[in-house]
């Protein structure tokens, strides 16, 4: 075969496999210092409020500083903007376990003209589990999303999906998972 060919058939296969997940969060936000504060921006929907602060005044731009102390805990497993400008991330996230196990966590939300999150919704969250397991549902959790809207045929499935359930729904103005009231309680 000429070596010409060759080095090309190489160079082109090189490139082939070095293309970039679609879904990689550096292809929406290249520099360091820009996905340090969007993960600070969605972490602070998704994890706890830092000390002496409201619940609902977690995401204000004030805490920041406090989320980003804790990015290292977090891991961007998918994220995608969509042609409406709509984000959707699935991300792992700390939980509490004595065995470090972790949290999926999958949602959307969108982005004002100064790069606020506004209309934010969890989707889903896993259970506790192995971060390797969260990892690996990535692909189920992520392909189901993309191409069906949603992840509902894992809902069944409480080792895959702890939230929502039967008893819960996210509160998408309070930004946190709630218990449904049963309708079959009869007060007397």
């Amino acid at each position: 075969m000429n070596k010409r060919i060759l080095i090309l058939l190489v160079g082109i296969l090189a490139t082939a496999c070095a293309q970039k997940d679609p879904y990689a969060f550096d292809r929406f936000f290249a520099k360091e210092v820009d996905q340090v504060e969007q993960m600070a921006k969605i972490i602070s929907y998704v994890y706890v409020t830092p000390p002496q602060t409201k619940p609902m005044d977690r995401v204000l731009p004030e805490h920041r500083a406090w989320y980003k102390g804790r990015i290292r805990e977090f891991e961007m497993l998918r994220y995608h903007i969509d042609a409406e400008d709509v984000h959707h991330f699935y991300l792992l996230r700390p939980a509490r376990s004595a065995q470090n196990n972790k949290r999926g966590v999958g949602g959307r939300f969108r982005m004002d003209e100064i790069g606020e999150i506004y209309d934010y919704e969890e989707l889903w969250v896993t259970s506790i589990i192995p971060a390797e397991n969260v990892r690996r549902f990535a692909a189920q959790f992520w392909y189901a999303y993309m191409n069906n809207g949603n992840v509902e045929m894992y809902y069944s499935i409480p080792e895959m999906v702890e939230f929502p359930n039967e008893q819960t729904y996210y509160d998408a103005e309070a930004l946190e998972w709630r218990y449904k009231v049963s309708s079959m309680i009869n007060p007397q």
